[in-house]
């Protein structure tokens, strides 16, 4: 096997060490992300992962609902019309999508990487959060949820995590 590697050109011996070191990697590099609302708050199967190189692993939802997210982000980060890249700037950068023991997952950047002690908010924008699919309950219990902001002011605050105190030294996570 060495005999093989030696005839290699230097930059084929760091790819096949770079891919090789990748076999490697342990499932524990991956760790669940501490959510101020969404369905990994409340249901773990559904929490958002996060890697040491800062990725963040977002569980695809079943369809059409994980689809259409996923088609929304390779459409933002592809497209030339104007009407969709001027998003690019508002959302993390996708890297695509990957398949775990628990799933499958869309990799996103992680805004809060290297931040100490970052202050989160949750906001569903939107005086409309569901989709042109949703079953009559379902617009209904939407309708019904976050009415004091969502219709007059077009947006919802779902959840927060801030720092507090002189020091920030008191953690506390707010829901709704």
């Amino acid at each position: 096997m060495d005999d093989e590697i030696n005839h290699l050109r230097p930059w084929r011996k760091r790819t096949l060490q770079i891919i090789s070191t990748d076999v490697w990697k342990k499932e524990t590099e991956v760790v669940p992300l501490p959510q101020v609302a969404g369905h990994g708050s409340w249901d773990k199967s559904q929490a958002i992962l996060t890697n040491k190189e800062g990725c963040i692993l977002k569980p695809i939802q079943p369809p059409p609902r994980g689809e259409r997210e996923v088609e929304f982000y390779k459409n933002v980060n592809t497209s030339s019309d104007p009407e969709l890249t001027q998003f690019v700037e508002f959302i993390p950068q996708y890297f695509g999508t990957c398949t775990k023991k628990d799933g499958k997952f869309m990799m996103i950047e992680n805004l809060t990487k290297g931040m100490k002690k970052p202050c989160i908010v949750d906001i569903k924008v939107g005086a409309k959060t569901y989709g042109p699919d949703a079953s009559a309950d379902k617009k209904e219990k939407s309708d019904a949820a976050y009415s004091g902001t969502k219709k007059p002011f077009g947006f919802s605050v779902l959840g927060m995590s801030v720092y507090m105190g002189q020091q920030k030294e008191e953690f506390k996570v707010l829901n709704k």
